[in-house]
C-alpha cells in the first residue's frame, strides 16, 4: 500500500494537478502563449485514470485486509506457505549461488531446525505474512 501511493497514486495526482488547464502556459514557449492546441489527448488521460483507479482499488482492497472485518484473520494456506518459502530460497540460489543451503540443525531444547538458511526464511516468512512459523517441513522441501 505504502508503494502503490508513493509511486504511483501521489505521481498521478501531481501530474493531474500540473496538466490542469490553467497550467498550459507552463508548457508554451512565450512565442506560442496563446496556442490553443490542446497538449495532452484524451488517451493519455483515460489510459492515467485507469491507471489511477486500478491503483486505488488494490490500495483499498489490501487496507481491508488490514484493518477491515476480517483484519488478522486471513489463514495463510499451505500453498503461500510454500509459496513464500520456495521464493526465498529460489532468490538465495539466484543471488548467492555459491552459499550452500541447509535445513540446518534439530534443537532439542527450542525443538526447531536452527542454522543460517532457516533462520533467513523465516524472517521472510515474518516480514511478509507478519506471523512466525517454524516451516521446518516446508524448508526441507525446497533444499
Amino acid at each position: 500500500m505504502k508503494w502503490l501511493d508513493a509511486n504511483v497514486l501521489k505521481p498521478i495526482e501531481r501530474l493531474e494537478n500540473a496538466l490542469r488547464s490553467e497550467n498550459d502556459p507552463h508548457f508554451r514557449h512565450w512565442e506560442e502563449y496563446g496556442d490553443c492546441k490542446p497538449l495532452i489527448t484524451g488517451g493519455f488521460l483515460t489510459e492515467l485514470s485507469a491507471l489511477k483507479a486500478k491503483a486505488q482499488n488494490l490500495s483499498e482492497w489490501m487496507k481491508r485486509e488490514i484493518d477491515g472485518e476480517n483484519a488478522g484473520k486471513i489463514a495463510h494456506t499451505n500453498e503461500i506457505r510454500s509459496y513464500i518459502v520456495y521464493i526465498a530460497i529460489d532468490a538465495v540460489r539466484d543471488h548467492f549461488p555459491d552459499i550452500k543451503l541447509s535445513r540446518g540443525n534439530w534443537d532439542n531444547k527450542l525443538k526447531v531446525m536452527e542454522g543460517r538458511t532457516p533462520a533467513y526464511v523465516r524472517r521472510v516468512f515474518l516480514e511478509t505474512t507478519g506471523r512466525h512459523e517454524a516451516l521446518d517441513s516446508k524448508i526441507a522441501d525446497f533444499i
